[in-house]
């Protein structure tokens, strides 16, 4: 018994894991985070504005700055995610058979 509920503990990690992948890339979707959106504070501050706007994110005034230094982590990740991921792609897309 103890051995399947261990199991279960990992699945349900795994699980939760993809789901933030998942959530992660579609939200890059919604707002796409270019390299313009990082050059400063105030255009993070603009992203993360559309972020909340698309996401109905209506954070009391102590709340938003605390979760904005967390944002900004997280678009910087999804940026470097996106670009390996555009490169990879057009890289494969433009190497022919031999």
């Amino acid at each position: 018994m103890m051995k399947v509920q261990r199991m279960g503990g990992v699945v349900l990690a795994a699980a939760a894991v993809l789901l933030a992948a998942v959530v992660a890339v579609a939200a890059a979707e919604l707002v796409p985070v270019t390299d313009k959106d990082l050059e400063s504070e105030a255009s993070l501050w603009s992203l993360y504005q559309r972020w909340l706007s698309v996401y109905n994110g209506s954070l009391d005034l102590v709340e938003k700055p605390s979760r904005f230094d967390t944002f900004k982590e997280n678009a910087r990740h999804i940026n470097e995610f996106n670009k390996r991921r555009t490169s990879r792609t057009s890289s494969a897309s433009t190497s022919s058979p031999t």
